[in-house]
This record gives C-alpha cells, sequence and structure tokens, in this order.
C-alpha cells in the first residue's frame, strides 16, 4: 500500500475544498493549515474508535532491568488492550500468563519463586510475580493493539500527527474523504453526496481488513451503517 505522509495529503485536501494548498503544515501561525491537520487528525481518531483494524495491532518486547513495573505506554506505544494475555519470555522460550488479583497475592505471599514469572497489570504497568532481578536480564515480547494512528520518518508510532513527514497508517483516499465532508458540514454547506461515498468507502475498507470486530452484547455499534432501530424488529 502506498503510504503518503501528512503534507500530501494536506495539498489534496485543500485543493478539493478551494482552500490555498500549504507549504507545510508545521507553520503554527498558518491558520488554513493547522485547520486542516486538525480534520486529519479528527479523521484519524474516528477511524481508530470505529473499527479494530489489523493495521494497529503492533508487537513490543522490552527486557527486564530489576525494576518494580513496566510502563506500558513505553514498551508499547498507544497501548490499549493485550491481543492475548500472556508474554512471551524470548530468554526461556516460555510463556508467562496474566494472574487474577487474587492469584498475584497468593504468589506474593508464598514467594513462587519459579521460571514461569507471571504478570499483573496495575496503573497501566506489568508488574512481575514473583519480581524479576535484573541479573536474570530476560526479554520479552507480546502483540497489543494501538491507539496511535500515525508513525514518524523513523517509524515510532505517534498519537497525532504535526510533521511534514509524519505518516498516517490510513489509506489516504479514506482521511482525505472523511475530512472534506466534516468540513462542509462545519461550513454549513451540503456534504450529503460526499458523507454517503465516503461510508460506502468506509465499509469497503472493513470489509477488506477481513477479522471483524466481535460486538459484546449491550454495547452500541459505532458504524452510521446497520444500527438496530429501537422499534419494529421482530422476534
Amino acid at each position: 500500500m502506498i503510504q503518503n505522509n501528512v503534507l500530501d495529503i494536506a495539498i489534496q485536501i485543500a485543493k478539493r475544498i478551494g482552500a490555498t494548498a500549504p507549504t507545510t503544515i508545521e507553520d503554527e501561525a498558518d491558520t488554513s493549515a493547522q485547520r486542516i491537520l486538525g480534520q486529519i487528525n479528527n479523521e484519524l481518531e474516528f477511524l481508530v474508535e470505529e473499527y479494530d483494524w489489523q493495521v494497529l495491532r503492533k508487537t513490543a518486547s522490552f527486557t527486564t532491568d530489576g525494576s518494580a513495573s513496566y510502563d506500558l505506554n513505553t514498551i508499547a506505544p498507544g497501548f490499549s488492550a493485550f491481543n492475548s494475555f500472556k508474554l512471551w519470555d524470548y530468554t526461556n522460550q516460555r510463556t508467562s500468563s496474566g494472574l487474577t488479583p487474587d492469584e498475584a497475592q497468593a504468589n506474593a505471599v508464598w514467594n513462587n519463586a519459579t521460571i514461569y514469572r507471571n504478570f499483573i497489570i496495575r496503573d497501566n504497568e506489568i508488574y512481575f510475580v514473583p519480581n524479576l532481578s535484573a541479573t536474570e536480564n530476560r526479554t520479552f515480547g507480546f502483540e497489543y493493539d494501538s491507539e496511535y494512528p500515525t508513525k514518524d520518518a523513523s517509524d515510532v508510532l505517534k498519537q497525532y500527527a504535526n510533521l511534514n513527514t509524519d505518516i498516517p497508517l490510513f489509506p489516504a483516499k479514506i482521511i482525505i474523504r472523511g475530512a472534506i465532508y466534516r468540513w462542509k458540514a462545519e461550513q454549513g454547506q451540503i456534504y450529503t453526496e460526499e458523507k454517503h461515498d465516503y461510508l460506502l468507502m468506509l465499509e469497503k475498507l472493513k470489509n477488506r481488513d477481513k477479522d471483524k470486530k466481535v460486538i459484546v452484547q449491550g454495547s452500541p455499534s459505532r458504524s452510521e451503517y446497520g444500527n438496530i432501530p429501537d422499534t419494529g424488529v421482530g422476534l
């Protein structure tokens, strides 16, 4: 997939809404460019919340150093959730499983020192039970869902785009369509056709992503297509 940087996307949006194409989005004094950048970031936020995209599934790894805990936001940028409740112990070629609070307390009380180190998450940090010493020097890895939809030129994930060379993880065409229809809506212009085209493209991208989100009973459906009506549903 061709990945366009933020400046390229901003130029396309400007051309299609009849605005002056920016030469940079890094100049905070350029209000027109900053508004377009804001629309791009708004659209990226919406896409993250709309669906569990494969492109947001990332792998992280870290090496223990004897610390009491390890910050998930540091080792896994944009961490939202584990894809599985396991850490992979690369050093010993084993797995470490997540504990319930009671299981973690039991391990702490009985000091079950074992090669099978388990872990618990508190305050978005990983705590090993029993704690690992710096001399053990183990490397762990895991897969997780990220909420960061952008990366910089060095492939480091970012929450918001703010540099010309930043690259969104989503296709440029959906970002451009979304930004245009939302811009028109803000301006009080007719945007029905643009929104319709955008939603069709969004559904095609979801279908192409294959692995659908599991809908939990009782949770709302955020898609603007397929919402269940309040009345008229037969059983």
